[in-house]
């Protein structure tokens, strides 16, 4: 005579596995937020040491053609040589198109807002006094440099937004404002303002992202455009310190 064995099968009960998943959650929760922190700072950085690197390059190459680039294209009659720098500037990457317009408005680049925005806690735009009217050139990263023209010390400047359109089209973050110096090199913004040198205390000020609306070193307090200093001198203190 053969018996019937029945094997009984644990289970999880519903109760326990609704617990299992809340617990996930909150865990999720709370790491998720520092993952991607951790991830928009690598990519900024990645991006923004790529970008500098092709710029300066760029610059080099220019140099070799041109001679003097300030000289080239900030000294004639009424500066009206300054238009010509977007266009030629762009013959140095790999672009997706060069935009040879008045781009002080943002929006003609397909830009949300209208201008790029401070390294503040709030959304303050950068003054639209020193804006980027002189062209622009979009690489094929999606990487854009916007012309200022030339600086009222006959620099060319030019703001680089390290990713383009995408968020969040601030200073210190995605974007960083360049000079060519005089001896044909681009950096970020120089070392003197208004014939006064900035100090290492004033630009670490300007980037304290803890207190970012600390800066003070300009009337005019456009937070940020001392950051790429900060970012190439501290790189691990600065993209660490990258406060969202």
């Amino acid at each position: 005579m053969f018996s019937t064995a029945y094997n009984r099968y644990k289970a999880f009960t519903l109760a326990e596995v609704l617990i299992t998943l809340g617990i996930i959650g909150v865990v999720a929760a709370l790491t998720l937020p520092t993952l991607i922190q951790n991830y928009k700072r690598s990519e900024f950085e990645t991006r923004f040491k790529k970008a500098t690197s092709a710029i300066q390059q760029a610059v080099l190459r220019m140099s070799d053609d041109v001679g003097q680039i300030n000289d080239t294209y900030c000294y004639c009659p009424h500066r009206v040589c300054q238009s010509t720098f977007i266009p030629d500037f762009s013959k140095y990457f790999v672009t997706s198109s060069v935009k040879d317009v008045d781009t002080t408005n943002l929006n003609v680049l397909g830009y949300k807002d209208t201008y790029f925005f401070q390294a503040s806690k709030t959304p303050a735009y950068f003054s639209s006094v020193y804006g980027f009217p002189g062209g622009a050139i979009i690489l094929s990263d999606g990487t854009t440099i916007v012309s200022g023209n030339c600086w009222y010390s006959y620099k060319v400047d030019f703001a680089v937004d390290v990713n383009g359109k995408k968020p969040p089209n601030k200073f210190g973050y995605d974007v960083f404002y360049f000079q060519i110096q005089d001896d044909n090199s681009a950096k970020p913004y120089p070392v003197y303002f208004e014939d006064t040198e900035i100090t290492e205390d004033q630009i670490t000020t300007c980037c304290d992202f803890a207190n970012p609306n600390s800066c003070t070193w300009a009337a005019v307090a456009n937070n940020g455009v001392t950051c790429g200093i900060q970012a190439l001198r501290n790189q691990d203190a600065y993209w660490k310190n990258l406060v969202f």
